[in-house]
């Protein structure tokens, strides 16, 4: 059963104009598996969800930990048109106590942080232009990731797929066998 916050999450995302993809529901059920995500969120004066940020709850090592969902560059804030002025400062102090916060942030998110006594770790997400074919994309692997690759070719077998229905499934998948 989902909770009233990830209920009002579901809302603000379909009221937005333009989602990013690290941001729809279906997305974070399929990285985090059905359940496996929560949001904090912040409420107007007329208790309205005007604002949600989405985030995986997880244990590491036996510890309570709130971490950027698997296969997730960044999380972002989602919030109502009639209330830009929400920031991702205000919703992080409303997070819930966990032993771990790890968190990447949507990269064009101002990160000031003057009264909040969090540390904040910039990490960095690259776009890899298009190639001319997989053989160039290929030959710029390093040692490490061909060896693998050699390695992983021994148990399954790869293939170059331009359908991104695919993908969700295979993540669905990959999560079911975790549990």
């Amino acid at each position: 059963m989902q909770s009233d916050a990830v209920r009002s999450y579901h809302r603000l995302f379909e009221a937005e104009e333009k989602p990013l993809l690290y941001t729809a529901p279906w997305w974070l059920d399929a990285t985090c598996g059905a359940g496996g995500w929560e949001a904090v969120t912040r409420k107007a004066e007329d208790e309205r969800v005007v604002a949600a940020l989405p985030y995986h709850k997880t244990t590491i090592r036996g510890l309570s930990a709130m971490i950027t969902p698997p296969l997730t560059q960044w999380v972002s804030l989602i919030s109502s048109p009639d209330d830009p002025t929400i920031s991702h400062q205000s919703l992080l102090t409303d997070l819930p106590k966990s032993a771990i916060l790890d968190l990447c942030i949507k990269p064009d998110t101002e990160l000031l942080y003057q009264n909040i006594n969090l540390p904040v770790v910039l990490k960095y997400s690259f776009i890899i232009p298009g190639m001319e074919s997989m053989d160039a994309v290929r030959s710029k692997y390093n040692e490490g990731l061909k060896r693998n690759l050699k390695q992983a070719e021994k148990n399954y077998s790869l293939q170059e797929s331009d359908d991104i229905k695919v993908f969700p499934s295979l993540c669905e998948q990959t999560y079911l066998q975790r549990k």
